[in-house]
């Protein structure tokens, strides 16, 4: 691997503690359709939310992410 880490290859470790801090940080309808989640599913937005460079773009992702939880 040249230059740099490959976020694409987050390891389990790094995306469980990301799944952790938004269980932690989301409240409401939003934190428990985000529970209720497959656990796949819950990492895989951890890694999408994780996988962002700039904490602008993360928050975005984050509200995405809140957006599209309370979807019916």
């Amino acid at each position: 691997m040249t230059g740099g880490t490959d976020m694409s290859d987050l390891s389990d470790a790094i995306l469980n503690q990301v799944v952790l801090e938004l269980k932690e940080g989301l409240n409401g309808p939003a934190k428990e359709r985000f529970t209720k989640l497959p656990p796949s599913h819950q990492r895989e937005w951890a890694r999408y939310i994780s996988e962002a460079k700039k904490d602008e773009t993360k928050l975005r992702r984050i509200e995405k992410m809140k957006v599209d939880l309370l979807e019916p």
